[in-house]
């Protein structure tokens, strides 16, 4: 439906339960009532067996007497075979009767089809983010958000809030405009992943739960014992699991807000020692580790101010070691793969050397089917030569139908991260290696 023929059609104010009263015409043994929980539990798997409904009822015509409901399914010329027996076995009447049921029974697709108009699509599925549901409905629908999250918030007796998603992310926050349009204001609230409790606000972090599958992924790569730095860390997805698998984590968000909770994240779920929380530019926390140039900041108690103090503590002195960090986690689909222009000349050749690189997990989006060599040429263009190795590709999960979000791993190539001085010094060698060879 288009959204000048939805604007045609008057929405009503509220929501009217009363459309939804009906009586569901069933077939029913009539059975002593004595007995009514032997033949019960013989005939379970026929009957009525629906939600918020009993599979019994009186018998308006004997006081002696049960109602027992069976399936639906069935008609007088159908029954099924136990059924059958059972009734001649035992001389029972098989009588046709009526259930009542109302607005609690239908589920919220049943509702929504009815309320909506013909033609618009039902917004069925959502993602959940603790007592919130978030939805993006289409323009048509939004004259009846209102009732849409009614319907939704009722029918789901864990939800308090329902937003709708106003715009698209496109501000270096990853966040997006929303709007509540039932329930509760509160944005700020609580998943688990991985056995893991997360806080957040979502209003103003970037949190997505369609993203599980893979942050248990990736962190079931990381060796216990590594040291992961993860640039874009948001909340803690990535930094918290891959700390209490007992890696050392150098976690970063530019985001003051997904900072604060991503403080709040590691305190609450005791990886303390561990994980280091970092609220500074990306590319500017790549090169500084690599330079071996960081000192995070101590976490400020639970209780402390809403806003902690940023860590961004960063040593002034000339690096006597490095921090020697195994992988480095970019989740900025839309535009980590530039990020990586931070690696460029990034490693000191006084601190790192061949071999001893780490690797990189990028997030990048893709359209069309063959992916794999776009990504790869954005990506050397990002780090401004050819990768040493091919990278691996892992399709992670398909955001529309021509849009793809994958995770590139890679190693940077020697000869542009650890600067020209030594990519020469190992270009001569190389070639006095083959001429010596010839």
């Amino acid at each position: 439906m288009t959204s000048e023929a939805a604007k045609e059609i008057e929405v009503p104010i509220s929501l009217d339960k009363s459309l939804f009263d009906e009586e569901i015409s069933v077939l029913a043994l009539q059975v002593p009532k004595q007995r009514c929980h032997e033949y019960m539990k013989s005939l379970s798997k026929y009957l009525l067996n629906k939600p918020r409904l009993q599979n019994v009822k009186d018998a308006a015509s004997s006081p002696d007497s049960k109602l027992l409901l069976l399936s639906t399914d069935y008609t007088l010329d159908d029954l099924p075979e136990p059924v059958l027996a059972l009734k001649e076995k035992e001389d029972l009447t098989l009588v046709p009767t009526t259930v009542h049921v109302d607005y609690s029974y239908w589920p919220a697709p049943h509702v929504l089809k009815r309320l909506l108009p013909e033609g618009m699509e039902v917004p069925s599925a959502f993602e959940t983010i603790g007592h919130i549901a978030h939805l993006n409905l289409r323009e048509d629908a939004l004259p009846w958000k209102h009732l849409i999250g009614q319907v939704l918030l009722e029918k789901n007796v864990k939800l308090r809030t329902i937003v709708n998603k106003l715009g698209s992310i496109d501000n270096e926050y990853r966040v997006f405009d929303m709007e509540v349009i039932a329930g509760d204001e509160d944005t700020v609230t609580e998943v688990q992943q991985q056995g893991h409790r997360f806080q957040l606000d979502f209003r103003k972090v970037y949190w997505n739960s369609r993203l599980e599958r893979e942050h248990t992924r990736l962190v079931t790569t990381f060796a216990p014992g590594q040291v992961i730095l993860d640039v874009m860390a948001g909340i803690g997805p990535f930094a918290v699991p891959a700390a209490a698998r007992g890696c050392t984590v150098y976690a970063n968000d530019l985001n003051p807000d997904s900072h604060t909770f991503l403080c709040k994240n590691i305190q609450r779920n005791r990886v303390t020692e561990r994980a280091f929380a970092f609220n500074m530019d990306g590319a500017a926390f790549i090169r500084e580790a690599a330079a071996g140039r960081l000192a995070p900041a101590a976490l400020p108690p639970l209780s402390a101010a809403k806003r902690p103090v940023p860590s961004t503590a960063v040593q002034e002195s000339k690096p006597t070691q490095r921090l020697p960090f195994h992988h480095v986690i970019m989740n900025l689909p839309a535009s980590a793969v530039e990020f990586c222009s931070a690696f460029r000349s990034a490693f000191p050749e006084e601190l790192w050397e061949a071999g001893s690189l780490p690797k990189v997990h990028v997030y990048a989006f893709a359209k069309g089917v063959d992916c794999e060599p776009e990504l790869t040429a954005r990506l050397e263009a990002a780090l401004g030569g050819p990768l040493d190795c091919p990278a691996a590709f892992h399709k992670v999960r398909d955001v529309a139908p021509n849009k793809h979000m994958y995770c590139i791993s890679f190693t940077p190539p020697t000869v542009l991260a650890l600067g020209a001085a030594q990519g020469h010094a190992r270009d001569e060698a190389a070639s006095a290696k083959r001429l010596k060879a010839s």
